[in-house]
C-alpha cells in the first residue's frame, strides 16, 4: 500500500490543537501524507484535482461569495458560515467532486457538539464526528483502520 493523502479542512489552521493534531498525525500515522485547507475555494480546488484517500472537515467556515447549497430546491440560497463544511459533506458524499468521494471515510472535526448537527453529518454519510483536541486520539485511531 501507498502513501495515504489526507485532506483536512480548517479555518483556523494556526490554532494550537490543529498544529498538535497535524504533529500527531505525521507521527502515529507512518505512511501517510497531510494536506491543509483553509478555505471552500482552497479545499475545493483541492478535491478537484486529486483524489485524497481520507477527508476531514470542519464545520464552520467562511463562506465564499456566492456559495449555494447544492442540489437543494430552493435556488440561490447561501450556505451560512455555520454549515460550511456540512455543505461540503454533502458535496463529496453526493459525488459533486466526483464518485470517488462518496467511496472514502470522511470525519467530521468540530466544536459544534449539538445532536442535532451530528445527528445531520451522520444522516449525510460522515464516517465518524470528533471534537478538536479531546478526541484527536481517538480520530487518529479510527483514521489507523483505513492506513493501516
Amino acid at each position: 500500500m501507498g502513501i495515504t493523502q489526507i485532506l483536512l479542512f480548517e479555518d483556523f489552521l494556526q490554532a494550537h490543537e490543529t498544529y498538535i493534531f497535524q504533529k500527531d498525525l505525521h507521527e502515529k500515522l507512518n505512511q501517510c501524507s497531510v494536506v491543509a485547507s483553509h478555505s471552500v475555494n482552497d479545499f475545493e480546488n483541492k478535491v478537484r484535482s486529486f483524489n485524497y484517500d481520507i477527508v476531514i472537515l470542519d464545520i464552520m467556515a467562511k463562506p465564499p461569495a456566492n456559495f449555494y447549497w447544492h442540489d437543494v430546491k430552493e435556488d440561490g440560497v447561501e450556505v451560512p458560515e455555520t454549515f460550511v463544511g456540512i455543505e461540503l459533506l454533502r458535496r463529496c458524499c453526493s459525488g459533486y467532486y466526483g464518485d470517488h468521494y462518496k467511496e472514502i471515510p470522511i470525519y467530521m472535526r468540530t466544536a459544534r457538539g449539538e445532536d442535532e448537527i451530528r445527528n445531520l453529518c451522520d444522516a449525510i454519510g460522515s464516517t465518524g464526528y470528533f471534537a478538536p483536541g479531546s478526541d484527536d486520539p481517538a480520530l487518529i485511531e479510527e483514521i489507523k483502520k483505513h492506513v493501516l
